[in-house]
């Protein structure tokens, strides 16, 4: 069995997994991670390598509550949590890559 593992190096350690979402062809899994402000990772599904990370340094809450694509993977919105409840629509090819 294959596994994501969680951030764990400093400043973005996460400290849970708060929401998740596979894209609609199958090739992405996106995961939102609990940390100083709210995380989404993009893994490849067949190599389960981390592809993206979607990083919004505005946002008041420490955690994203809800991950979707698009029809053709090309756009994910996110929702962050509580005071705010942010909406943000991120282009995933034009996202910066991840590490």
């Amino acid at each position: 069995m294959d596994l994501i593992p969680a951030m764990s190096t400093p400043p973005l350690v996460s400290e849970a997994i708060t929401a998740l979402a596979v894209s609609p062809n199958k090739r992405y899994i996106a995961v939102a991670e609990k940390c100083d402000h709210g995380v989404v990772n993009i893994y490849d599904s067949q190599t389960l390598r981390r592809r993206k990370m979607l990083n919004y340094t505005e946002l008041e809450s420490k955690e994203i509550v809800y991950i979707s694509f698009s029809s053709e993977a090309k756009l994910c919105l996110t929702q962050g949590g509580a005071p705010d409840y942010t909406l943000v629509l991120w282009n995933v090819e034009k996202a910066v890559k991840g590490k």
